[in-house]
């Protein structure tokens, strides 16, 4: 069996397919930021030539399947005419860590899959072994491949260099902000008329009982589409919308579609047009334009107000100041085991030394207690005003609690988990969960939606498979939101527990450890681009990453550490 290193023709470096100049179509796994720009480098492949040998075929197809101009029209080349019309490489893709493999004449990708793409881009993670054989035809003397994969077949160090990874956004049930939707597209795709047809199509199945659309069902994408101008305004022709639309939902139209435009290159506003006529959107300037500056509001990480590190030292709450000395806080004249901030920090949580006993209040005033029938409480943090804390039934059974500004306390329906909690972190948008959970093979990342229809409930639990540079994470040990769709946790490879961070669908991961010491706890500031991680090691020493730099170790030991959110 001969392994086949695929071939790459990078238009950018003025490569052509006879300089056989490769680019490894597997590599390690690198993490890109949804935020980062694009690398400059054109993919640009070109068709069969007359006389290529079937390895060569097999080569320029998969190339081929990373350019999407015209409808994959330079791949579909490569296909047998019998099925090149019928393949549709829009209904999804297959990404996968792997070689081209030869054996007697025979040619198959060979390899794992790392996860799946939706036709709308959403990744599902999952890994498996994967195969796929090519069938060789010969038509007129040349060969083609008589048989076509079902989507598309992406190797991963494509799809990490060569895709978009963006987020789109809907609203929150209440309307009061947007919540995120993380799609994944090749860069050429990445169009306006592409994100408003996503946003037509509405949230995925495991998101959707935590949003709404804003935009009607009735609607669709009008015959000028959605286009950028020089100036970054996005103007949408839409179709289809109601004669009278309240200004109340023009205004959650005009939030969500600026908010999900965003995830195009120098977009500052939008305007829409009903058909070919303009229609007002609240708030927008003399032009017609929504401006993104105005839209502020609905997005929760904007909230934010101090970086500060918060924690419990010697059962005393307290502030990591500048200069790196812990500042006693005011905790009701209790000994405390936890700390928690709200993301705005007007509010602070406790939970008493013995953890049976909740105190939640204004950061300057007076603190209510609140005692239940709950015990052991702990991972306490604070969202859009309700505090969300861990602990035991009278059964012993582990639960989710959920701590109002009434003092009422709320059990979270968990009953769709399969397996025991062992921590978890809340999004600020309170639209999803993640957890870690333990069972008979170990301890998981598990990714759920909370539905706030009635009972809070988590449903669509998803085990989340992560991989770094091919090797599956697991041992799981704590998580935190680190931006609005990327997680920071500890867990190990093959090595010590270390740190990574990792897109919430599993799709990208950065090893950012390790650290030093073995971590047992981890906090991270949850804002645009989530550059602010602290963990804590088993004998509380702690140690800060911030800004993509270094891990630095701070003068003071904390038992617990917790950052605003």
């Amino acid at each position: 069996m001969r392994r086949i290193v695929l071939a790459l023709v990078v238009a950018a470096l003025g490569l052509g397919m006879a300089a056989c100049t490769t680019v490894p179509v597997a590599g390690p796994v690198e993490s890109i930021p949804a935020s980062a720009p694009p690398p400059g480098i054109e993919i640009a492949p070109e068709p069969p030539q007359a006389g290529v040998t079937p390895e060569r075929l097999v080569d320029g197809f998969m190339q081929a399947m990373a350019d999407p101009e015209a409808d994959y029209r330079v791949a579909r080349e490569y296909l047998a005419t019998s099925v090149r019309d019928d393949w549709d490489p829009g209904i999804g893709a297959v990404i996968y860590d792997g070689v081209v493999t030869e054996a007697e004449g025979q040619f198959s990708v060979e390899g794992t899959v790392t996860g799946s793409l939706d036709e709308w881009g959403r990744f599902t993670s999952e890994r498996r072994p994967y195969a796929f054989g090519f069938q060789l035809v010969q038509e007129e003397g040349e060969w083609r491949i008589g048989n076509a994969p079902e989507g598309l077949l992406v190797s991963r160090f494509i799809f990490e260099r060569y895709y978009a990874h963006v987020t789109t956004y809907f609203l929150s049930r209440s309307g009061n902000y947007v919540v995120p939707d993380m799609i994944h597209l090749p860069e050429a795709l990445l169009t306006p008329s592409r994100i408003v047809e996503s946003q037509i199509a509405g949230p995925s199945q495991r998101l959707a009982p935590a949003v709404r659309n804003a935009i009607p069902t009735s609607a669709s994408l009008g015959p000028r589409g959605a286009s950028l101008d020089s100036e970054g305004t996005a103007t949408v022709s839409l179709r289809g919308l109601p004669d009278a639309l309240s200004e109340d939902r023009r205004r959650d139209l005009g939030a969500q579609l600026v908010w999900s435009l965003t995830s195009i290159p120098r977009m500052s506003g939008v305007s829409v047009e009903d058909g070919a006529v303009p229609l007002a959107l609240p708030g927008q300037n003399e032009d017609g334009v929504l401006e993104l500056a105005s839209q502020q509001g609905y997005q929760v990480l904007s909230r934010a107000t101090i970086p500060d590190l918060f924690g419990v030292r010697r059962s005393i709450a307290g502030q990591v100041a500048p200069s790196g000395s812990f500042v006693q806080m005011q905790s009701g004249g209790r000994d405390v085991s936890e700390v928690a901030i709200s993301l705005d920090a007007s509010l602070v949580g406790f939970i008493s030394e013995d953890r049976t006993v909740v105190l939640l209040g204004p950061r300057s005033g007076e603190l209510a207690e609140v005692e239940s029938d709950f015990t052991n409480l702990r991972s306490a943090q604070i969202v859009l005003g309700e505090m969300w804390v861990m602990g035991e039934d009278p059964q012993g059974r582990t639960r989710l609690i959920i701590i109002d500004a009434q003092e009422r306390v709320t059990s979270v329906d968990i009953s769709l988990v399969s397996s025991e909690l062992v921590d978890f972190s809340v999004t600020q948008a309170g639209s999803r969960i993640a957890l870690v959970t333990t069972g008979d093979e170990g301890n998981t990342l598990v990714v759920a939606t909370i539905s706030a229809a009635g009972r809070p409930t988590l449903v669509h639990p998803t085990e989340i498979v992560v991989a770094d540079q091919s090797n599956q994470l697991h041992d799981y040990l704590d998580v935190s939101w680190s931006g609005e769709t990327e997680l920071a946790l500890i867990a190990s490879t093959e090595d010590d527990p270390s740190v990574y961070l990792v897109s919430a669908d599993g799709a990208l991961v950065e090893h950012i450890g390790p650290v030093g010491a073995d971590p047992v706890q981890i906090s991270a500031l949850p804002r645009m681009g989530g550059d602010a991680v602290v963990i804590r090691s088993e004998d509380n020493e702690v140690r800060r990453y911030e800004a993509r730099s270094r891990w630095t170790g701070l003068d003071v030991t904390m038992s617990e550490v917790s950052y605003p959110g």
